[in-house]
């Protein structure tokens, strides 16, 4: 919760990423984990981890179309806090 009080900006963002991602895999969940990067000192990233039973090839081509279209339409600012994992 820490990390969401220092960066308040993410959270309406964090909000939307549910339906973004549902116009590009209908069947998944989400899981989120602040980590630290072990090459940067006190740098801390929220990862998103998207799990789903699609097919592996399939999920990956919808996740690249969902980065196309929707992710990097988003600023630079929140995009540098935030990472997302596939989980098959």
């Amino acid at each position: 919760m820490h990390f969401l009080e220092k960066h308040p900006f993410l959270i309406s963002r964090l909000l939307s990423i549910p339906d973004n991602i549902r116009n590009y895999i209908s069947d998944f969940q989400l899981s989120l984990e602040v980590l630290a990067d072990p090459e940067i000192n006190d740098y801390l990233q929220l990862f998103i981890s998207i799990y789903t039973q699609v097919d592996l090839k399939e999920a990956i081509d919808k996740l690249d179309q969902f980065e196309e279209e929707w992710w990097l339409q988003i600023s630079y600012e929140v995009r540098k806090l935030i990472a997302k994992l596939l989980r098959i």
